[in-house]
C-alpha cells in the first residue's frame, strides 16, 4: 500500500508526542515522520508556532516543486494569503503534495481532525 493510502487510514490518535519545540503531534504524524523520514517537517511547523499562537486552526501544505526542492506554506484558509512560506532547498519527501493541520498547537493529519 502506498504511503498516501496508509495515511488516509489513520483516524484519531491514541498517543501524543512532543518535539523539541514543544509542539505536540499525533500517531499519524509520527507514522509520517517514521515512514517518510520527515521529522524535519514537524520541527519546521513547531519553529513557527510562537509567531502563530493567535491562529488556532492552521492548514499547512508541503509541495515538492522541483526535483528534490520544496516549499512549505500555511494560510488561514484555502483562498487566504500565505502567512508562512519556507523554501526547502532539498527534500526527498515521497509525495508531490501533502496537506495537514496544526490545531491548538497539535500537528495532525487531515484524517485525524
Amino acid at each position: 500500500m502506498a504511503l498516501e493510502d496508509e495515511l488516509a487510514q489513520v483516524h484519531g490518535t491514541i498517543r501524543y508526542y512532543r518535539n523539541f519545540t514543544g509542539l505536540l503531534f499525533t500517531d499519524g504524524v509520527k507514522y509520517l515522520g517514521d515512514h517518510a523520514n520527515c521529522y524535519w517537517l514537524i520541527d519546521l511547523v513547531g519553529s513557527h508556532q510562537r509567531d502563530l499562537e493567535d491562529i488556532r486552526f492552521q492548514p499547512w501544505e508541503l509541495e515538492v516543486v522541483e526535483q528534490f526542492a520544496g516549499v512549505v506554506t500555511m494560510r488561514e484558509d484555502d483562498n487566504a494569503p500565505v502567512i508562512v512560506r519556507q523554501n526547502i532547498p532539498y527534500t526527498d519527501f515521497p509525495l508531490q503534495k501533502f496537506s495537514f493541520y496544526c490545531v491548538d498547537s497539535v500537528m495532525m493529519l487531515k484524517s485525524e481532525y
